[in-house]
């Protein structure tokens, strides 16, 4: 039997209500739009993606031409 320490909390903190579902929670912080395109959503997602990533993980160059000077 266990503790319940690693258990999901099921009320407020010292109160006798239940939380509300992770549903509602999202429901009730952000606003519904009507604005959304269909046709672009997940092509800007895979492109920032990709600009991200190419970005992020390219190789830095060492020197002029990319060349690094030895002393």
């Amino acid at each position: 039997m266990g503790t319940g320490i690693n258990s999901a909390r099921k009320s407020f903190f010292k109160s006798t209500g239940n939380l509300p579902t992770s549903r509602a929670v999202s429901k009730g912080i952000v606003e519904p739009t009507a604005n959304l395109s269909s046709k672009h959503s997940h092509l800007m997602m895979g492109y920032g993606q990709f600009l991200d990533h190419d970005i992020t993980i390219s190789p830095e160059a060492g020197g002029e031409g990319g060349v690094v000077e030895t002393a």
